[in-house]
């Protein structure tokens, strides 16, 4: 577990402890490593959660289900991001998702009633935990709002264009990384693959945009902006 720690305490989870405070802590709260193959799922939807998890290293996906079958991707996530924390905060702690391993993956879970029951340990870093889950918990609430912001939208064009011109704003320039495929961003911005790559070649076209399967670049970003509404 200690071949961990130097990433682990890059964790917003884990901020302000030491290497002594971090395995103390969890030793305390009998934390476990789980390793998941390529494909395999981690986190079935309708099942309880009382436990969430940090990734230590590779990538998973939350996805979810409507009604008519189509599925939907709520998150995409990599080190040192966690999952599960919301769910088994709540008092109702079936998950509405389904979690599934991108790639090999391997993942710290914590208990969260033993990490929110006070400290029979005296542990130096359990309550910095609890005030650094809290920060977390408020954080993902506003990027949460944030992801209705692209499932409201009507047109594929709105979708993408506030997609492109958020990725844009968060690397601070006009040219940044393909984080997602165009099958992961059609189920992301909840819009039809071919309807999707059909808009974005249309802006390709219109001299809005270029993109290849690693980068995007706005050309005018100011232009693109008119479309989000």
């Amino acid at each position: 577990m200690k071949e961990y720690f130097d990433k682990l305490l890059t964790s917003s989870l884990f901020e302000g402890l030491n290497e002594i405070d971090l395995g103390r802590f969890l030793s305390c709260v009998n934390s476990r490593v789980a390793a998941y193959l390529k494909g395999e799922t981690i986190l079935m939807a309708g099942f309880p959660v009382r436990e969430f998890g940090i990734i230590l290293s590779g990538e998973i996906e939350a996805s979810q289900e409507d009604f008519s079958g189509d599925r939907i991707i709520i998150s995409h996530l990599s080190f040192p991001e966690m999952f599960g924390e919301v769910l088994a905060c709540s008092s109702d702690r079936k998950s509405p998702v389904t979690v599934t391993a991108l790639t090999n993956t391997k993942v710290l879970f914590l208990n969260y009633a033993r990490l929110s029951a006070c400290c029979q340990n005296g542990c130096p870093g359990h309550q910095r935990i609890i005030q650094n889950l809290l920060r977390v918990l408020a954080d993902k609430y506003f990027v949460l709002n944030a992801r209705i912001g692209f499932l409201i939208k009507k047109s594929v064009r709105s979708k993408l264009a506030l997609y492109l011109t958020k990725e844009s704003e968060e690397h601070g320039k006009s040219t940044f990384p393909a984080s997602l495929n165009k099958t992961s961003l059609s189920f992301f911005l909840n819009a039809d693959r071919s309807a999707m790559s059909r808009e974005l070649s249309r802006m390709r076209a219109e001299g809005l945009i270029n993109y290849d399967r690693k980068s995007y670049t706005l050309l005018k970003p100011d232009l693109l902006k008119r479309y989000v509404g």
